[in-house]
Protein backbone atom coordinates (compact mmCIF):
# COMPACT_ATOMS: atom_id res chain seq x y z
CA UNK A 1 0.00 0.00 0.00
CA UNK A 2 2.76 2.02 0.85
CA UNK A 3 4.60 1.59 -2.71
CA UNK A 4 1.26 2.70 -4.12
CA UNK A 5 1.11 6.00 -2.37
CA UNK A 6 4.93 7.02 -3.05
CA UNK A 7 4.44 6.20 -7.29
CA UNK A 8 1.35 8.17 -7.06
CA UNK A 9 3.33 11.28 -5.71
CA UNK A 10 5.70 11.04 -8.27
CA UNK A 11 3.18 11.30 -10.57
CA UNK A 12 1.90 14.33 -9.26
CA UNK A 13 5.10 16.23 -8.85
CA UNK A 14 6.04 14.79 -12.12
CA UNK A 15 3.04 16.83 -13.57
CA UNK A 16 3.43 19.82 -11.63
CA UNK A 17 7.29 20.11 -13.22
CA UNK A 18 5.49 19.94 -16.74
CA UNK A 19 2.99 22.47 -15.81
CA UNK A 20 5.72 24.72 -14.86
CA UNK A 21 7.14 24.36 -17.88
CA UNK A 22 4.58 25.26 -19.88
CA UNK A 23 4.27 28.28 -17.83
CA UNK A 24 7.09 29.50 -17.76
CA UNK A 25 7.82 29.13 -21.54
CA UNK A 26 4.40 31.02 -22.18
CA UNK A 27 5.84 33.29 -19.27
CA UNK A 28 8.85 34.07 -22.09
CA UNK A 29 7.35 33.75 -25.27
CA UNK A 30 4.99 36.67 -23.77
CA UNK A 31 8.19 39.05 -22.80
CA UNK A 32 10.03 38.47 -26.07
CA UNK A 33 6.41 39.66 -27.55
CA UNK A 34 6.27 42.63 -25.58
CA UNK A 35 9.97 43.61 -26.03
CA UNK A 36 9.51 43.18 -29.58
CA UNK A 37 6.35 45.11 -29.93
CA UNK A 38 8.16 48.12 -28.20
CA UNK A 39 11.43 48.08 -30.59
CA UNK A 40 11.12 50.50 -33.37
CA UNK A 41 10.27 49.90 -36.30
CA UNK A 42 13.27 50.17 -39.47
CA UNK A 43 13.03 53.17 -41.58
CA UNK A 44 14.65 53.87 -44.65
CA UNK A 45 17.47 56.24 -44.64
CA UNK A 46 16.30 59.30 -46.19
CA UNK A 47 18.77 60.04 -49.27
CA UNK A 48 19.61 63.26 -51.15
CA UNK A 49 16.48 64.45 -53.12
CA UNK A 50 16.88 63.91 -56.68
CA UNK A 51 17.57 67.66 -58.17
CA UNK A 52 19.12 68.62 -55.38
CA UNK A 53 22.66 70.93 -57.27
CA UNK A 54 24.66 73.40 -55.58
CA UNK A 55 27.62 74.85 -57.55
CA UNK A 56 30.57 77.32 -57.05
CA UNK A 57 29.41 79.70 -59.43
CA UNK A 58 32.94 82.31 -59.25
CA UNK A 59 35.80 81.70 -57.56
CA UNK A 60 38.70 84.33 -57.19
CA UNK A 61 42.38 83.92 -55.76
CA UNK A 62 43.40 87.16 -54.00
CA UNK A 63 46.88 86.69 -53.09
CA UNK A 64 47.59 89.84 -51.64
CA UNK A 65 44.64 89.74 -48.68
CA UNK A 66 45.68 85.83 -48.65
CA UNK A 67 41.96 84.97 -49.57
CA UNK A 68 39.94 82.44 -51.73
CA UNK A 69 36.67 83.91 -52.66
CA UNK A 70 33.72 81.42 -53.60
CA UNK A 71 29.94 82.33 -55.00
CA UNK A 72 28.09 79.12 -54.15
CA UNK A 73 25.20 79.00 -56.32
CA UNK A 74 21.73 76.66 -56.10
CA UNK A 75 20.45 76.31 -59.43
CA UNK A 76 18.41 72.95 -58.55
CA UNK A 77 14.87 72.52 -57.62
CA UNK A 78 14.80 72.31 -53.78
CA UNK A 79 16.63 74.86 -51.43
CA UNK A 80 20.03 73.55 -49.68
CA UNK A 81 20.42 73.70 -45.73
CA UNK A 82 24.22 74.22 -45.79
CA UNK A 83 27.33 72.70 -47.25
CA UNK A 84 30.80 71.34 -46.10
CA UNK A 85 33.54 72.86 -47.35
CA UNK A 86 37.08 71.02 -47.95
CA UNK A 87 40.06 72.13 -49.70
CA UNK A 88 41.82 69.12 -51.19
CA UNK A 89 45.89 69.18 -50.93
CA UNK A 90 48.62 68.05 -53.76
CA UNK A 91 49.34 65.35 -51.43
CA UNK A 92 45.77 64.12 -51.27
CA UNK A 93 45.38 65.80 -47.76
CA UNK A 94 41.64 67.16 -46.89
CA UNK A 95 41.18 69.93 -44.64
CA UNK A 96 38.24 70.74 -43.59
CA UNK A 97 36.83 74.02 -43.01
CA UNK A 98 34.11 75.45 -41.22
CA UNK A 99 30.60 74.44 -42.68
CA UNK A 100 27.83 77.02 -44.21
CA UNK A 101 26.44 78.04 -42.56
CA UNK A 102 28.67 78.04 -39.42
CA UNK A 103 26.14 76.20 -37.22
CA UNK A 104 23.91 73.66 -38.91
CA UNK A 105 22.40 72.29 -35.63
CA UNK A 106 20.94 75.84 -34.78
CA UNK A 107 19.42 77.17 -38.05
CA UNK A 108 16.02 77.90 -38.65
CA UNK A 109 15.72 78.66 -42.50
CA UNK A 110 17.40 77.12 -45.42
CA UNK A 111 20.88 78.91 -46.18
CA UNK A 112 20.35 78.06 -49.84
CA UNK A 113 17.01 79.22 -50.94
CA UNK A 114 16.41 78.19 -54.90
CA UNK A 115 18.46 80.35 -57.21
CA UNK A 116 20.17 81.49 -53.71
CA UNK A 117 23.23 82.54 -53.77
CA UNK A 118 25.84 82.79 -50.82
CA UNK A 119 29.78 84.38 -50.35
CA UNK A 120 32.48 82.67 -48.67
CA UNK A 121 36.00 83.49 -47.66
CA UNK A 122 38.61 81.41 -46.93
CA UNK A 123 42.33 82.97 -45.69
CA UNK A 124 44.62 80.49 -46.94
CA UNK A 125 47.47 81.42 -44.44
CA UNK A 126 45.24 80.64 -41.61
CA UNK A 127 45.97 77.15 -42.53
CA UNK A 128 49.75 77.96 -43.85
CA UNK A 129 49.19 77.45 -46.98
CA UNK A 130 49.87 78.97 -50.70
CA UNK A 131 47.61 78.42 -53.55
CA UNK A 132 49.61 76.44 -55.39
CA UNK A 133 49.47 73.30 -52.80
CA UNK A 134 45.91 73.57 -53.37
CA UNK A 135 44.26 71.41 -56.00
CA UNK A 136 40.59 71.44 -55.74
CA UNK A 137 38.11 72.96 -53.14
CA UNK A 138 35.14 70.35 -52.25
CA UNK A 139 32.16 70.88 -51.00
CA UNK A 140 28.90 68.70 -49.85
CA UNK A 141 25.87 70.04 -50.02
CA UNK A 142 23.53 69.35 -46.86
CA UNK A 143 19.54 69.17 -46.71
CA UNK A 144 17.52 69.31 -44.14
CA UNK A 145 14.62 66.27 -44.41
CA UNK A 146 11.35 65.46 -41.91
CA UNK A 147 12.97 63.15 -39.88
CA UNK A 148 17.21 63.76 -40.22
CA UNK A 149 20.05 65.97 -42.09
CA UNK A 150 20.90 64.06 -45.26
CA UNK A 151 24.87 64.97 -47.06
CA UNK A 152 24.45 64.70 -50.66
CA UNK A 153 27.22 63.92 -53.43
CA UNK A 154 30.71 65.56 -52.79
CA UNK A 155 31.54 67.88 -55.19
CA UNK A 156 34.77 69.11 -56.50
CA UNK A 157 36.10 72.46 -57.49
CA UNK A 158 39.28 72.67 -59.54
CA UNK A 159 41.32 75.60 -58.49
CA UNK A 160 42.65 76.00 -61.70
CA UNK A 161 39.17 77.00 -62.66
CA UNK A 162 39.72 80.10 -60.29
CA UNK A 163 40.74 83.27 -61.39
Amino acid sequence: MQLQKINNKRGISELISYVLLIVMAVAIASGVYIWLKTTPPDFKAEECPYGLSLIIEQCNINTASNQINLTFKNNGRFNVTGAFVYLNLENGTLITLETLPYNLNKIDQDYFPIQGEAYYSINFRNYNLFPENITSIDFIPVKNMLRSTVSCAKVSYPISSCT
